[in-house]
């Protein structure tokens, strides 16, 4: 009886063995072959970084990059997202001439915007007693409009002066 326990004792410290030896002698496969493409700051990282479990050193995560692009100043601005192409822009411009004014996007589309919104800013700087004033896009395109801001009960429409503010939305 004791014959059979010895043996089956010595196969399953065999086997342990063996399965230690396999594990420890095997080659370890590198970080990068594991996606832990990133070395250095994570600070352009959206999530917590994961890090590579045989060298702390290399990380993978999702990078803003990755995801959009975006520029802003002081009186424009524009957000792609780039998982589907859609661009967010808007800005502020100052209509200095009594004709319809040319605005260039910040980015440009690809098709004219699916939605563009104009608001003046303040009232009028060439009349700024008018109280019924209005801003309108003209001549929308993929790269530009026209703004036209003008007196909205007079029949000859006098043109407006002022800033404008408008947001745009499209492909």
């Amino acid at each position: 009886m004791k014959l059979p326990i010895i043996i089956t004792a010595g196969m399953l410290t065999t086997a342990v063995a063996y399965n230690a030896y396999a594990l420890t002698c095997g080659a370890q496969p590198s970080c990068d072959s594991l996606g832990y493409k990133y070395t250095g700051t994570t600070t352009d990282c959206l999530n917590e970084p994961l890090k590579c479990p045989f060298n702390s050193s290399y990380f993978n995560c999702v990078k803003k990059a990755d995801v959009m692009s975006y520029s802003k100043n002081t009186s424009s601005w524009w957000y792609q997202d780039k998982a589907t192409g859609l661009i967010f822009q808007g800005g502020k411009v100052n209509v200095t001439s009594n004709s319809d004014y040319s605005v260039s996007y910040n980015k440009s589309f690809t098709n004219p915007p699916m939605t563009l919104v104009l608001t003046p800013y303040n009232q009028p700087t060439n009349a700024p007693g008018d109280v019924n004033y209005l801003v309108s896009a003209v001549n929308v395109t993929a790269y530009s409009f026209k703004i036209r801001y003008a007196d909205s009960d007079d029949q000859h429409q006098s043109r407006r002066q002022g800033y404008v503010s408008w947001f745009a939305v499209g492909y």
